[in-house]
């Protein structure tokens, strides 16, 4: 993992637009990643920590995905529920059993409801071992994804921890405009 990185992020889903901006820590704060579907051509504006202008890349380049899984074409609260939709997808299409565990949990003051799935058998397409997804209770939103890797010996029992993200003082439906997706 990286370290832990705290991002202002804006998402729209009709045209799909979406604007991460990194804020802490230090080394990546002003990191900046915007995509604006209709109007993009595919591409996305790159701009790396520290430096001045953007640049235009595709969503795949490795500059745009030097510290993470996704591109900016699969982030927001949308493309967590599609991971695990896909995975459980995946898993049934091939056969294979899919275990989910619920429970009442607590994420950042917020009352939530926490489902565990375990996609336990390895294969080619597996995307994780086990996806944790905390759904808020109020909104029914999901605050918090975590995806892990098989456990292994001598390591953590429920299995390396290979994404995590959060979702805090999320808001919905504030209207964003094109304004904020151009840079």
């Amino acid at each position: 993992l990286v370290p832990e990185q705290k991002c202002e992020l804006r998402v729209r889903t009709q045209p799909f637009a979406a604007s991460v901006t990194v804020v802490t820590p230090k080394e990546f704060a002003g990191r900046e990643t915007v995509y604006a579907g209709g109007r993009s051509a595919g591409k996305v504006q790159f701009r790396a920590a520290g430096k001045v202008g953007h640049a235009i890349l595709a969503p795949d380049d490795p500059k745009v995905l030097a510290d993470t899984r996704h591109a900016i074409t699969d982030t927001g609260v949308l493309a967590v529920l599609d991971r695990v939709e896909r995975a459980v997808a995946v898993e049934s299409r091939l056969g294979h059993p899919v275990q989910v565990l619920t429970d009442e949990y607590k994420f950042a003051g917020r009352v939530c409801d926490r489902y565990e799935v375990f996609c336990e058998r390895p294969h080619a397409l597996r995307y994780a071992y086990r996806h944790v997804l905390y759904v808020d209770k109020e909104t029914r939103l999901p605050v918090r994804y975590e995806a892990y890797e098989q456990p292994l010996p001598g390591g953590p029992a429920g299995g390396e921890l290979v994404e995590a993200q959060s979702f805090v003082g999320l808001r919905a439906n504030v209207g964003f405009g094109e304004a904020a997706f151009q840079r």
